[in-house]
């Protein structure tokens, strides 16, 4: 009887234990299971480093032929949307960011462009001309790997100085407003 009383104390104090241990936020293991209750808007870069680092750099060739580099978005504000032909919900937010490059356009300190993982790219040429999009779509040709892009849709909101400040990554509604408040919000930062 004794032992049956004490193996029943000693199973509530180690479920109690187990259930403090999973609800607690600054654990590993609560903060991976916040993390992914929380991923549609991230606070760590692609490494995983935190925020404020630096985008790598590049020099992808865009799908109208032409070159393009990070030395290009040097000391301007930069969306950096990441995508891929066989993603529905990529698919979904191009007309948003269409819509959001046409707004910056003229802007000497804004920048909307996209990188396209590289598979598909008849599909992708496609796409883009049936719809008339003209905002820049590079070609990944091994950046996404490089910068541990391992999901889609995901966008790197990028300062003046060249720092991944906020990384978005799930389809959202109202993709051109919200975005265009991170815009702002950099550029009232940094004045």
């Amino acid at each position: 009887m004794r032992t049956r009383s004490l193996l029943t104390v000693c199973a509530f104090v180690f479920s109690l234990c187990v259930a403090v241990f999973f609800s607690d936020s600054s654990t590993a293991c609560g903060k991976a299971g916040t993390a992914l209750l929380h991923k549609q808007s991230e606070t760590l870069s692609p490494s995983g480093h935190g925020l404020q680092e630096k985008i790598p750099a590049f020099e992808l060739e865009a799908l109208d032929g032409r070159k393009m580099s990070s030395r290009d978005i040097k000391g301007k504000i930069t969306v950096l949307g990441f995508w891929a032909a066989w993603c529905g919900p990529c698919r979904a937010e191009m007309p948003e960011l269409q819509k959001l490059y046409e707004k910056y356009l003229k802007d000497p300190d804004v920048a909307v462009l996209t990188i396209v993982d590289g598979r598909d790219l008849a599909d992708v040429k496609e796409f883009i001309a049936k719809r008339h999009f003209t905002l820049p779509v590079l070609i990944s040709n091994g950046y996404m790997s490089k910068v541990n892009i391992d999901s889609f849709p995901r966008t790197w909101f990028v300062d003046r100085q060249g720092s991944i400040r906020h990384v978005e990554s799930e389809e959202r509604d109202q993709l051109f407003d919200e975005f265009s408040k991170r815009i702002e919000q950099l550029r009232t930062e940094g004045l």
